[in-house]
């Protein structure tokens, strides 16, 4: 009995031991990952991808890489933070984040992770009614009312039956402003929808346009008795036109329609247009301040002669018009980057530390009146804001940029420094230097394919004179979207456009 006593207790004594000691290890385990990395501030579960991630880096780490994926495929390493929005990877149920660091002598940490509940349904539900339970409009402008389950995350609105791929997805919205298609009769739209399953779902409504027999059609331009010319725009309103400059360019006399003052008196007028960006340069009346015009009424000024010939060449004078300094209140101005007054009161980037330190002056965006920014000098060619002629070779630093010179040392540019300057949204420029084709930038600050030449047919699908097209006098980096063009005019006749549902939308 003693003997088969001792035999039984030893082997429950081991076992106890190893099973506290195990809980004990897991604990610490799970403890240490925890308090490097959690999700949604350590909540069990969560109804959407999106989450926040809090990163607690250990001691002298300097770099991290998260990732959804033990294995880190395609993760980067970044600098080491503390919070970091995140998307955990399609599909509902349990989802881990893992992390691991980088220290400052390149050796690696172990890999930390976190788990979380993606708790949405298997299939979803989705709908949505335009204008409410209309059947009729009167106007193409119609509101798309959107209801779904949880999980559902974006959708992609069309007026065409959706393509099986290629699809572009924005954001999901309860609520959107839309367009349907020209012309009398029945019109059907399509929502498709795509949750966090990464499952697609497609619906679609109709509703009867009855648009008016004798209506203008949409995009045209027409004029009554009086002087002024107008805009007809997809939201059934005119907009007038304030300035030949403006009007010339979107179009041309020959493009007026004449109508009777009861036809123009049946329309609401909307607001005035804008200049049409990627077209004229512009100045207002009693100033010498040079802008480009970008998309929704926007103006981002020209800093300097050595700015607007590196980014329109020798003939930017030429683009260069001036309108009444009363139109000045339909633009916007964009300021980059935008610094408080107080700090920066001559509004060129620069703030006044900095100026302190330079030896130039808060008060004059030129210091020196070399044809050459103080910000230019400062941030991207690195020469003197205070002296008009930095390498002493007798010509003066801007001048240098035009003449195609470094401003600062012997030898010619090639090619403009990287994160520098860049174009106006709105631009068509040749990209001479690399694939040969017409680009323009778009609203999105992306640049798209146009056309080989300005006398393709995807050139004339723009509606753009050529006498804008640029041909950069330097070589200007840019990343072009693959595989994707520009196959009309997106610049949206109707300025201002107004942004919905993350596009750009006419009037």
């Amino acid at each position: 009995m003693i003997m088969k006593k001792k035999q039984y207790t030893i082997p429950l004594f081991f076992s106890s031991f190893l099973i506290v000691v195990s809980v004990f290890v897991c604990s610490a385990q799970g403890a240490s990952a925890s308090s490097y990395l959690s999700i949604n501030s350590g909540s069990p579960r969560t109804v959407g991808r999106a989450v926040s991630l809090s990163i607690t880096p250990p001691a002298r780490a300097t770099e991290m890489k998260i990732s959804n994926s033990a294995s880190f495929r395609g993760a980067q390493w970044e600098k080491v933070k503390t919070q970091k929005d995140w998307v955990l990877s399609y599909g509902r149920g349990v989802k881990r984040v893992y992390v691991k660091f980088k220290y400052e002598n390149n050796t690696l940490s172990p890999i930390y992770s976190d788990l979380v509940q993606l708790a949405i349904p298997r299939s979803m539900s989705v709908s949505f009614t335009i204008n409410g339970t209309a059947t009729t409009t009167v106007q193409r402008e119609v509101t798309l009312d959107i209801s779904h389950s949880t999980g559902v995350e974006e959708m992609s609105i069309t007026n065409e039956p959706p393509p099986k791929t290629g699809i572009d997805f924005v954001p999901v919205q309860q609520e959107v402003t839309w367009f349907v298609s020209p012309g009398r009769g029945d019109k059907t739209v399509y929502i498709t929808f795509k949750d966090a399953n990464n499952s697609t779902r497609m619906v679609e409504k109709d509703i009867f346009y009855d648009k008016a027999l004798h209506a203008v059609e949409e995009g045209s331009v027409i004029k009554g008795s009086g002087s002024r010319v107008y805009y007809v725009g997809y939201s059934g309103k005119i907009h007038p036109f304030l300035d030949p400059t403006t009007f010339h360019s979107y179009f041309s006399f020959s493009e007026v329609q004449y109508v009777s003052d009861v036809v123009l008196d049946g329309y609401h007028v909307g607001k005035p247009m804008c200049v049409r960006p990627g077209t004229w340069l512009i100045k207002f009346r009693g100033s010498s301040a040079v802008y480009a015009v970008e998309d929704g009424c926007y103006i981002r000024k020209i800093r300097s002669e050595a700015e607007a010939y590196v980014l329109y060449g020798r003939q930017w004078p030429k683009r260069v018009m001036t309108i009444s300094s009363r139109n000045k209140s339909l633009y916007k101005e964009r300021i980059y980057p935008l610094l408080p007054k107080a700090i920066d009161w001559d509004r060129d980037g620069i703030d006044k530390e900095t100026e302190r330190r330079y030896g130039s002056s808060d008060f004059r965006s030129d210091s020196d009146n070399d044809r050459l920014s103080d910000y230019e000098e400062i941030r991207y060619w690195f020469t003197d804001p205070v002296e008009k002629d930095t390498d002493g070779d007798g010509i003066y630093d801007g001048n240098e940029i035009i003449l195609g010179r470094l401003p600062n040392g012997s030898g010619n540019i090639t090619q403009i420094p990287q994160h520098t300057y860049y174009y106006p949204r709105g631009v068509v420029m040749y990209r001479w230097w690399d694939d040969k084709y017409i680009y323009q930038k778009g609203n999105d600050r992306y640049y798209y394919r146009v056309a080989r030449s300005s006398r393709d047919k995807r050139f004339s699908a723009i509606d753009l004179d050529k006498k804008f097209l640029i041909r950069p006098p330097f070589e200007m980096p840019f990343v072009p979207q693959k595989k994707k063009y520009i196959q009309e005019r997106t610049d949206g006749l109707g300025l201002p456009l107004v942004k919905r549902n993350n596009r750009f939308e006419l009037l």
